[in-house]
């Protein structure tokens, strides 16, 4: 019977601290530990974040580093051209307006011969007639 009543005693004697010692252990505590939970977890998606778009944009450059080198450059640009003709219905047509998107994106810098079928030349298409 004392042990309650002393119990009960200190519990009248310091209501503060006692509510405090409660809101303590029942909620700041496990707020705390939330807290840091949730860091921990968004600091890893982060860094989950950071390694994937690190991973894309050094996909990015491997395929810009591949057509640094202008004949490597250039001779993809001109297959995708030959590959474009190939299947085009007007080859002479898609020829005309590829030839001038080239000039005009890269003045200069090529020159083009064009032949038919035949192997006869074209010399409306042809920026080279001596051939």
């Amino acid at each position: 019977m004392q042990e309650k009543g002393s119990l009960q005693g200190y519990y009248q004697r310091f209501p503060v601290l006692s509510w405090l010692g409660i809101l303590f252990c029942f909620v700041l505590f496990p707020a705390g530990l939330i807290n840091l939970g949730l860091d921990q977890l968004f600091k890893t998606r982060a860094a989950n974040n950071r390694e994937e778009i690190e991973s894309r944009m050094e996909q990015a450059l491997k395929t810009v580093d591949k057509f640094s080198d202008n004949e490597y450059f250039a001779h993809f640009l001109l297959l995708d051209i030959n590959q474009t003709l190939l299947s085009s219905q007007q080859p002479h047509k898609t020829f005309q307006k590829l030839k001038t998107s080239l000039q005009k994106r890269y003045p200069d810098t090529f020159t083009f011969v064009y032949w038919d079928e035949k192997g006869e030349l074209i010399k409306e298409l042809s920026d080279e007639a001596s051939f």
